[in-house]
């Protein structure tokens, strides 16, 4: 995290090391890699975000409570390439922020692009944490969790993920650096492991208890039902904990390595910026293979790319190959019929045949 003074004010933007400490050579063009892998992920993530809300928004697999919280994840994808891509520039030191004066709109730009970066990786810790309460109301309220939709809930737990996300953001990039790093990931910590764990509770429980309920008559078949979309809900968000796992891990690896090295600034540039290309990554997989799982949401990727592919190839409505012609009815009917007769010619042609060859063969043993 840098300090950056402008004019009155100090700022912390989000940015580890300096492109001047990378070495030349390997070291410079690895460096230069990783910022364009972080960049083709990105984009690839907006797309399939994209693309994703516009499924999720008419897709029936679970809760409307839950699809809300997933629609949010997805948005955030856009507060994620935008700020990002400032946040290279200033990092590239291509846009540089005004030191002397507040007042600029270099300043504003690298401000407002600071904030929502913070905002846009807060958020994604805070919406898992949201889904498991969610998903802790669903096992609250199993009896009619369906009939009575109780929206409320949702828009309480975006609210909250909203809120808490953007005051965090707002303290850690105008407050100490020191005390907002150490608070937020303290935050980072609890709303990611107490929620795993919580999830991972809540699936034995109620794993335990889904055999008692089905084969018993004294649950309706709504309470059965939702007990069975609670099990399958719980399963998906397993993927989303393997990859929060993955993606932590791998970068608090790097950022372990890092910090071992922090005399070396080569080093503590090129682990600083491969713990963002990996996260990167990390939350663009998890989103592809959430997907993948499902078959409904699968299918309708497929067709919209298929879609989109074949809108490029044609660039344009007119020049889409026209439709074959179809024959009237009536003559859809008499082909029907004639490729019919045909069929049954052909199969009782084949069965004389096969009657006159074992009937020539009776003869001949007779003889």
């Amino acid at each position: 995290m840098s300090a950056h003074r402008f004019g009155d004010v100090l700022v912390f933007i989000p940015i580890y090391g300096d492109c001047d400490w990378v070495k030349p050579g390997v070291s410079k063009t690895f460096y230069y890699f990783l910022i364009v892998v972080e960049f083709i992920v990105m984009m690839y993530q907006v797309i399939q975000c994209t693309l994703g809300m516009s499924i999720i928004r008419k897709s029936s697999i679970f809760h409307r409570n839950m699809l809300n919280l997933g629609i949010i994840y997805l948005a955030n994808a856009y507060f994620h390439i935008v700020p990002r891509s400032v946040l290279v520039f200033v990092q590239l030191k291509i846009f540089v922020p005004n030191e002397t004066q507040f007042a600029t709109w270099p300043n504003a730009v690298i401000i407002l692009a600071t904030i929502l970066r913070s905002y846009q990786g807060l958020v994604t810790v805070v919406v898992f944490g949201s889904i498991i309460i969610e998903r802790f109301f669903a096992t609250i309220y199993l009896y009619d969790y369906e009939s009575n939709k109780r929206t409320w809930i949702s828009y309480l737990l975006v609210f909250w993920t909203i809120f808490f996300a953007l005051s965090l953001a707002l303290s850690r990039t105008f407050n100490s650096n020191n005390l907002t790093t150490a608070v937020t990931m303290n935050f980072v910590r609890v709303v990611t492991y107490i929620p795993a764990a919580l999830a991972i509770g809540m699936i034995i429980f109620n794993h335990l208890r889904v055999k008692r309920i089905l084969l018993s008559d004294r649950y309706s078949l709504a309470a059965k039902f939702q007990l069975q979309e609670n099990l399958k809900a719980f399963k998906f968000l397993l993927l989303i904990i393997v990859w929060i796992v993955t993606g932590f891990g791998c970068a608090g690896l790097v950022m372990l390595y890092r910090d071992r090295h922090l005399d070396d600034n080569n080093i503590y540039t090129l682990c600083s910026t491969a713990n963002d290309t990996l996260l990167t990554i990390s939350a663009a997989c998890g989103v592809t293979t959430c997907f993948l799982t499902q078959r409904e949401w699968r299918l309708a990727m497929r067709t919209k790319l298929v879609t989109i592919i074949s809108i490029l190839r044609c660039r344009s409505p007119r020049e889409l190959p026209p439709a074959p012609a179809q024959p009237p009815p009536s003559l859809r009917r008499r082909n029907r019929s004639n490729r019919i007769d045909d069929e049954s010619a052909v199969y009782f042609n084949n069965l004389f045949s096969d009657w006159d060859k074992v009937y020539v063969a009776k003869q001949a043993r007779r003889r």
